[in-house]
Order: C-alpha cells, then structure tokens, then sequence
C-alpha cells in the first residue's frame, strides 16, 4: 500500500475508535483522542445547532419549517470575494438557485446526502458561535468547525473542521437521546436560574462561542458542572441530567440519522437492528460514527481513519465495526 499524502494525512496510516453504551461509559477505545481532520461528520453539530435555534424560538414561530434560499455560490470568508464548491464537492440534487427550502429538508440534504450546499446555507443562518455551542453541550471539548465546507479563503486563514472518535460518540449520543454531555440521557429537570447564577449566553465574546474555548466537559465525565442558560433563562445543567432537545426532536434527528445514504458501520450491522449514522470522507480520510440499536442494548461507535485510500479507510472502519459490535 503506497502511503496516501495529501493536505490532511501525512501519509501514516491511523485507525482510532471509541465505542460506548447507552450510558455513555467507553467499552472499547484506541486513541479515542486522536484529532482529526473532521470531514462531514462536523455536520452532526449544524443539526444539532438548527434543533436548539429552533426551540429557543430563534427561527421564528416556523421553527425548522423556516424557509432559507438555496445557492450554489457562498462568500469567501474573510473577504469580499465568494467561492462555489469544487466539481467533486457538490450535491448534484440540490435545487437551483433562487429556490427555497425548509431547514428541515436542509439539514436532511445535509445528513441523508451529505450535501456541502445544504451545509453552507445552514452554516451561513445559524452562525458559527451558535455550532461551537451545539458541540460544547455535547462535551465533545476537541470539535470545532470554524468554517464553511470548502471555504478557499478560510482555509488560506488557517481555519479547520476537527474532532476525535471521543467527541463524535458524545455528539452522536447527544443527538440520539436529547440529553447533553455526561449525562444518562434519561432526561432531567430543568432548574429556574437564581440571582447568583450569572451564567453567560452564548454571544460571540463568550467562551462557548468560540470554536475551541470550551474544554471544561469531558468525554463520558460524570462530574461535568457546566450549566447553560436556554433563551428563557433556565439552565440546562449536564451534570445533573440536562435535556437538550424534546423528545419529537430527539426522534425526528434518529429519523434523519437513519436515512443515511452512505452506510460504513451500517453496512456490517444486523437485519433488523436499528442503526443511524454520518460518514465523512475526503483524500486521505475516512469516518464514520453511528448508534446501533435501541434501548439497553443501544452502542454508539465512531472510528477514525487517515492514510488510507477510500476502500481501504472504508473496509478498516467495517472490520472495527464487525469486530465490536458482534
């Protein structure tokens, strides 16, 4: 196998994985911290991000029924200038320009397809402060996405997509259960803030907006103590069993999940098992992280691959899969 170099693999082949139960506890890991170039997989997070703006009121009384314009040619970051993806980044089936589409069907282009566009328009109304936050709620402390898929100019300016096999099992489980990081995901009751709860919001000068900042939760820690304050000023405290999302929406994110269109773990997983997903790929790289089952038996799985060339990558994610979750 000829070394695969390219702007995020250094030619080093990397497999790392994660593997969790329904609780969150880690049953099988290697070097779930490892950083990664994220590919698409960061898009669980828009998602995530487009579920609380719609819950705190922020989009409107349409809520995720609320229409944004489709287009195909995006500012360039930093600049006046604007850019359209490169010919084997673009979603072919996205409508033309100058149409609309909810942000439901958006974020169901941007999971089910994988569609970079849908990304970009999503990306472009909630903000990236609003994602970083989607990411910190989850305790996933090494994710960040700092720019629009394929961004020239913001890739010139050093800004990434990144994350661990950790940090994706904490998103994946987040979005499942509707329950943030640390958490049981049994659901939890909401505490009214007090006088002396200064908790700040997630403007942009705050810490949680800013891409990185926020490293306070760890991975599976029942000792998270971060509290968040909602629209209406109540906190949502991880570590005491904080709810996310409602139920219908923690539904509606497995339906979407469960649409996926490019199955990697899926593809080894049994007839008759509920599974949902996100892949991501790119030169030299390979993800892909799902939820496997329902209930007690429920897994979450995220394996990390760089190096490879994309059959490769793909078949060491299906054999990590097989072999964990057998």
């Amino acid at each position: 196998m000829s070394p695969v170099v390219t702007t995020h693999s250094d030619g080093t082949p990397v497999v790392a994985y994660a593997l969790a139960d329904g609780a969150g506890r880690m049953l099988a890991a290697r070097d779930p911290h490892t950083v990664f170039y994220s590919a698409s997989t960061v898009k669980l997070g828009v998602m995530l991000a487009a579920v609380l703006a719609a819950e705190r009121g922020e989009l409107g009384a349409a809520g995720l029924d609320a229409e944004l314009e489709c287009r195909h040619e995006f500012v360039c970051g930093g600049s006046e200038e604007t850019f359209v993806l490169d010919p084997d980044d673009r979603d072919e089936l996205f409508p033309p320009d100058g149409s609309r589409a909810s942000m439901a069907e958006l974020v169901r282009m941007m999971i089910v397809r994988s569609s970079n566009e849908a990304t970009n328009v999503l990306f472009d109304r909630l903000g990236a402060p609003r994602v970083a936050e989607a990411f910190a709620l989850c305790g996933a402390a090494s994710t960040r996405m700092e720019r629009r898929i394929g961004d020239p100019c913001a890739i010139g300016a050093g800004l990434t997509n990144e994350t661990t096999p950790a940090d994706l099992v904490a998103i994946m489980r987040c979005l499942v259960t509707g329950a943030g990081g640390g958490t049981s995901g049994d659901g939890g009751e909401r505490v009214e803030r007090g006088a002396d709860d200064a908790i700040p919001s997630p403007g942009a000068d705050s810490a949680i907006a800013r891409p990185g900042a926020v490293g306070a939760i760890a991975f599976g820690s029942a000792d998270s103590a971060i509290a968040y304050a909602d629209a209406d000023g109540a906190i949502r405290d991880g570590r005491a069993g904080g709810v996310l999302t409602t139920p219908e929406h923690a539904s509606w994110m497995r339906g979407v999940l469960q649409a996926q269109e490019h199955a990697r773990i899926g593809a080894v997983v049994a007839a008759g098992v509920t599974w949902g997903s996100k892949s991501g790929d790119v030169p030299g790289i390979e993800h892909d992280v799902a939820y496997v089952g329902d209930g007690a038996t429920r897994r979450y799985l995220a394996v990390c691959t760089r190096g490879y060339e994309p059959e490769q990558g793909r078949e060491a994610i299906r054999a990590v899969a097989q072999a964990l979750l057998r």
